[in-house]
């Protein structure tokens, strides 16, 4: 298996306008407090995002568009991306390197100990989305429920 920090793409192709596909994902879809397991989550313009389960925000999204596509609509992005962990990653990194750099310069912490903070904390990055990489099967049943809810039975995707 690849690494993909963000998932799998995916692409589904819907007979369904963008508006009706909309529609019909905002009625499928639970709540987000629904103690039930399903697809729930926000439709906010051409995004989407959806996770699986009300206690478990921080699982498997799958994170999208839905755009025109001719006649009907497209719905695509990425299955699996864990954007919680990846906005956590990007605060602790927005904020670490440049103390890091700022105390390096202020004589604070040497220049060879603010290397080593640099390596450890990329490593550790890495590691996190190597492991997260294994966890992205588990997005495969959003998929199925946008796949099942934008295309109608009977008609099969192009």
């Amino acid at each position: 298996m690849a690494f993909q920090p963000f998932g799998p793409r995916f692409d589904i192709r819907s007979p369904l306008s963008p508006e009706s596909a909309k529609a019909a994902i905002r009625k499928r879809k639970r709540r987000w407090l629904d103690p039930k397991n399903g697809a729930r989550g926000w439709i906010v313009g051409p995004l989407i995002c959806l996770w699986w389960s009300p206690y478990n925000q921080q699982g498997p999204m799958v994170i999208g568009r839905i755009a025109k596509d001719g006649s009907g609509a497209r719905i695509s992005g990425r299955a699996g991306l864990d954007l919680n962990g990846v906005i956590a990653v990007l605060v602790v990194s927005i904020v670490a390197i440049p103390v890091t750099w700022i105390m390096a310069a202020a004589g604070q912490i040497s220049s060879e100990g603010a290397l080593l903070f640099a390596g450890l904390f990329g490593g550790i990055v890495a590691l996190g989305f190597w492991a997260r990489s294994f966890f992205h099967r588990e997005a495969e049943p959003l998929v199925r429920f946008l796949r099942n809810t934008a295309v109608p039975k009977g008609r099969g995707e192009d």
